[in-house]
């Protein structure tokens, strides 16, 4: 007869769904006669996981991985993450937070949150060179891309002249509209000059710089004459404009012009109005 922890004496010598700890298992012949015999049950470790995120360098880049370090429980492991992956660890990943459960061979399971952060390095803000105020939802507003990871960055913008024309802390919630004191500006080129305030160098957008600046359109192309009409709104060139000055076509490009030659060309649409304006069609 076998007892355990001095319990009711049972034929059987197996005693089932025990913790791990240590028990006095007595054992009792025919006679009556008891003999006491220590047993230790040893169970597993609980299921730890750690999670080492390495971040991404942009919020559109998926540079980012984790790897996973798990101990205890019993192996093998099986695992699954939030969106299905059911790799031990994850490459090439964008920034955000990721879940996982790690279930060992008993059935015991463990969870984990890994945040994959963003390094949100200078490189991540893309400067547009071209904006178009003319209401169509397109180009409307100098909107830089990525700025609202630099809560800290400053913005000012300058006529060629060196004319503040618009200044910003917030240029993710008050993006540029082209526009100063309320006035629309006309059609040029602006200078900038940008304090991400991280420690990174201020970017300045001007010509002595060889960098990008800011080019504001307001013509618009009336495709019935063949030529620009006048100093509006909008902006629409097309095949026929190409056809009317073919030596600039290769700067026009899905309706906008390329920066680096918008003076040359400039000059040649600012010759057409006049022309227009003296008869001399």
């Amino acid at each position: 007869m076998y007892s355990l922890n001095g319990g009711t004496f049972q034929v059987s010598g197996t005693f089932n769904n025990l913790a791990g700890t240590t028990y006095t298992i007595t054992v009792q012949d025919a006679n009556l006669c008891t003999a006491n015999v220590p047993a230790t049950i040893v169970e597993p470790a609980a299921i730890s996981i750690a999670g080492a995120p390495v971040p991404a360098s942009c919020p559109d880049v998926p540079d980012g991985s984790i790897t996973l370090t798990i101990t205890g429980g019993t192996q093998p492991y099986n695992m699954i993450w939030s969106d299905g992956v059911i790799t031990p660890g994850r490459q090439n990943i964008a920034g955000g937070t990721y879940s996982v459960v790690v279930t060992d061979n008993n059935g015991c399971a463990a969870s984990l949150d890994v945040v994959v952060g963003i390094t949100a390095s200078d490189k991540c803000i893309e400067i547009p060179t071209i904006i178009t105020p003319n209401n169509d939802g397109v180009n409307d507003t100098w909107q830089i891309k990525n700025i609202d990871l630099f809560p800290n960055a400053e913005v000012f913008v300058f006529t060629r002249w060196g004319k503040l024309i618009f200044h910003s802390k917030n240029l993710a919630a008050n993006p540029w509209n082209g526009t100063f004191e309320g006035t629309l500006l006309p059609t040029d080129s602006y200078h900038y000059v940008l304090h991400l305030n991280d420690g990174s160098k201020t970017q300045i957008g001007c010509d002595k710089y060889n960098q990008i600046i800011i080019t504001i359109f307001r013509i618009r192309y009336e495709v019935s004459k063949n030529y620009i009409a006048g100093d509006f709104l909008s902006l629409c060139f097309g095949t026929a404009f190409s056809q009317q000055v073919p030596m600039y076509s290769q700067y026009i490009m899905n309706g906008f012009l390329i920066n680096h030659h918008s003076r040359a060309v400039m000059a040649i649409l600012l010759l057409i109005l006049r022309l227009e304006s003296s008869g001399l069609e």
